[in-house]
């Protein structure tokens, strides 16, 4: 039995495809994580991941990530007994208690995300509702768009927390879609399906 929290890394069986797990909750009334429908997941079990060892969590039951369609996100159902907690990584080292949930977070409000191998990074929501391109032809939509003021996100992020701050915790936001050298986009909680974040 492991610890798994926001910001924790999630890999496929064969350990490769590492995306960022993004917030605890419940899916239908079963514990789940939540990350970005992009990772290439099929419906086989996902592993929590640290740097010595693995732990098997369970199946993807629901995603969305379709072209010219709303929404980056997966629901990985946690089939094993594993201690969920209702956080997320603010560092490598140390972690703040999800207080609440903000659907769809307002423009200009600064924003982090953490990511398993680019760590936290800061952002400026820019564009509260835009759609955004993955490729020169795919489109998601109805995403967040943020100026990154601090930090560089890195491949394997995708999927992890993004939240702002409050005195005595975080706010669930969303969860990492993609990025440039200077902005980041996020998939809000407002699109993703049936899942309640986990709070404390």
């Amino acid at each position: 039995m492991v610890t798994v929290r926001g910001g924790d890394a999630l890999v496929k069986s064969n350990g490769t495809g590492i995306s960022t797990i993004g917030f605890i909750g419940t899916y239908n009334g079963n514990n789940a994580i939540l990350t970005c429908g992009h990772g290439n997941w099929d419906n086989n079990d996902l592993y929590w991941k640290s740097v010595s060892s693995s732990r098997k969590l369970g199946p993807r039951v629901a995603y969305q990530y379709a072209n010219n369609e709303a929404g980056d996100w997966s629901i990985i159902q946690v089939t094993t007994s594993q201690t969920l907690t209702p956080t997320a990584r603010w560092a490598s080292n140390s972690y703040y208690t999800v207080k609440g949930v903000d659907n769809r977070v307002a423009q200009n409000t600064t924003v982090y995300n953490y990511g398993k191998n680019g760590g936290r990074c800061t952002h400026t929501v820019t564009n509260s509702n835009i759609d955004i391109y993955h490729s020169a032809t795919f489109v998601v939509k109805n995403m967040v768009q943020c100026s990154t003021t601090s930090g560089t996100v890195k491949n394997g992020d995708s999927g992890g927390p993004v939240y702002y701050t409050t005195t005595d915790g975080v706010i669930a936001c969303g969860v990492l879609s993609g990025s440039s050298s200077t902005t980041m986009a996020f998939c809000p909680l407002e699109l993703v399906s049936s899942f309640s974040v986990s709070t404390g």
